[in-house]
């Protein structure tokens, strides 16, 4: 699977992504992220939401996970993590113009996984 950026430009493929989410992800995941980018339902609406766009800005993107935590809450089992994305700031994104220089986004990311597999992310 290839995710194409608003351009056109092939940006990632499915690999890359599983990668940069913190493992697999179900086909009908629900993602709960801030404004502008909000609520996006299944997993191709969140590579076309979330990653697609992003890794257009951040071509060599990377995740930097510094804290790593798994276990059952509340009868369910999570997985949490905060880190930093990493990359060179190539093209605007969100409004905000590239730099063309390496940028650290800080980043914290709940899921409710079920299988090992995340179900809904926040």
């Amino acid at each position: 699977v290839r995710v194409r950026a608003s351009r056109g430009v092939q940006v990632s493929d499915a690999a890359r992504i599983e990668r940069l989410s913190g493992g697999p992800v179900a086909e009908s995941a629900a993602l709960h992220a801030p404004c502008p980018i909000d609520d996006l339902s299944g997993k191709a609406a969140i590579e076309a939401g979330l990653w697609a766009p992003l890794l257009a800005a951040f071509p060599d993107l990377e995740r930097r996970t510094d804290i790593l935590l798994e276990g059952a809450f509340k009868g369910g089992d999570w997985r949490a993590s905060c880190g930093w994305f990493v990359g060179t700031f190539a093209s605007d994104w969100l409004g905000i113009p590239a730099t063309g220089r390496p940028a650290w986004l800080r980043y914290g990311w709940f899921d409710r996984v079920e299988g090992g597999v995340a179900q809904e992310s926040y």
